[in-house]
């Protein structure tokens, strides 16, 4: 069952950036299995993960080589199997050659649920499997203080002439109001900033909410991204939200209630 409203924890989030990034935007259940129980069972439940057939190799366990050896299906047996020199046809279960893949429908849906950008749009695919438009959506806490920002989302920026398709496909949305481009990309060095069509790049995992439980979006960070409120350095290890109401430094967390200590640390 799918179910983009899901509130996923960091790691299930961490896990999601990861496998959107990949080329094929699949994850083998092995890995799943030895390094990602926990998040992986999240990101199944919810539906961001489906079983999408299975891998075509794995590796020999009866010669005790870690060789890698084809696999194929056995329908007199009804399994997997693999030919061993030594031991013959080696039985190899389901859940070993199992792959997931990773549902753009869902992460894009997910991204528009969480930001409030409302179910009635449909994301627009700019550049084919690699940068969407999602919509506007107005950000700010009080009303006076509300603006109407632009939602993009690109994967794979780090791809040889990707951020020139990009800027490419951005030169058709030009009346569109300032934004941001969510990214799963790591940070991405820009050499002209009208590459990004006066977008900023901002990585998922910098948009965390500090100090909730699990991952949500601080809709604070994309709104300054967006609009300039306060300088946003992805790699920077000083993290803040929107009114400084919140410091990280690190793997530390300062909280700021007086207007007099948060103008001092702005």
């Amino acid at each position: 069952m799918s179910n983009a409203e899901a509130r996923l924890s960091q790691a299930a989030v961490d896990l999601l950036i990861v496998i959107a990034e990949t080329p094929s935007l699949a994850i083998s259940g092995t890995a799943l299995g030895n390094f990602h129980v926990d998040a992986g069972a999240e990101l199944i439940a919810a539906g961001a993960l489906q079983p999408d057939g299975f891998e075509p190799v794995t590796v020999s366990l009866a010669d005790h080589d870690d060789a890698a050896v084809s696999v194929s299906w056995n329908s007199e047996t009804g399994r997997h199997e693999y030919f061993s020199p030594t031991a013959g046809m080696v039985p190899v279960e389901d859940d070993v050659l199992r792959r997931f893949r990773l549902q753009m429908p869902w992460l894009l849906g997910w991204i528009v649920e969480h930001l409030g950008l409302g179910a009635g749009g449909r994301p627009v695919d700019l550049v084919s499997d690699r940068l969407w438009d999602l919509g506007d959506v107005w950000l700010g806490e009080r009303k006076g203080d509300k603006r109407r920002t632009a939602i993009y989302f690109a994967r794979r920026l780090g791809e040889p002439g990707a951020l020139t398709r990009m800027h490419e496909a951005l030169r058709s949305r030009a009346g569109r109001p300032p934004g941001v481009i969510l990214t799963s990309s790591p940070t991405v060095e820009l050499g002209n900033p009208a590459m990004t069509g006066g977008c900023a790049i901002v990585p998922i995992r910098t948009c965390a909410l500090a100090g909730v439980a699990g991952f949500s979006f601080d809709a604070g960070i994309i709104r300054a991204a967006a609009h300039g409120s306060r300088p946003t350095h992805a790699r920077s290890p000083v993290q803040a939200d929107a009114e400084f109401r919140v410091v990280r430094v690190g793997n530390r967390e300062f909280r700021f209630g007086g207007d007099k200590q948060r103008q001092v640390i702005q």
